[in-house]
């Protein structure tokens, strides 16, 4: 009887530790009641990349030098700045660009530098390079915010 116990209370323990970790992991899955993509966001996304291209390669560099932070979003293997409220446009730079502009900017009033978004192809290892750089120049790590999730 005793052995039935157990094993029952092992059973349960690792349902909802299996349940737990679900959670925190949660994969594509089998996604929503949504019946697909209207053609709306679609033709959105493509205004986006049509006004990116469009861009003069002046306008970040102005509304950086008004912000008190840099906003850089992580798509792919590189780097583009922008002005956070439209993650789509801005201009595509290198990482010591971007460590360059952040050295240059004075901070919120909370220390904030750099705020960080990811696309949704962003790369890990674009992501650790990023921050090694700021390591390395010396760029404290509470003047980084990441956002989470993804940029859209």
């Amino acid at each position: 009887m005793k052995r039935r116990t157990v094993a029952g209370g092992v059973v349960v323990g690792a349902v909802v530790l299996g349940m737990y970790l679900a959670n925190l992991w949660k994969g594509p899955g089998l996604g929503g009641n949504d019946t697909g993509t209207s053609t709306e966001s679609v033709e959105a996304v493509e205004t986006a990349d049509v006004q990116t291209s469009m861009q003069p390669p002046a306008q970040p560099a102005e509304s950086s030098s008004s912000q008190p932070y840099v906003t850089v979003v992580i798509h792919g293997n590189s780097y583009r700045l922008t002005d956070g409220q439209n993650p789509n446009t801005g201009m595509d730079v290198s990482l010591d660009t971007v460590i360059s502009r952040v050295a240059k900017v004075r901070g919120t009033t909370e220390g904030i530098r750099l705020r960080i978004m990811l696309d949704p192809s962003a790369q890990e290892g674009a992501r650790s390079d990023l921050y090694s750089a700021l390591e390395q120049s010396g760029i404290r790590s509470e003047a980084i915010q990441e956002i989470s999730g993804f940029a859209e």
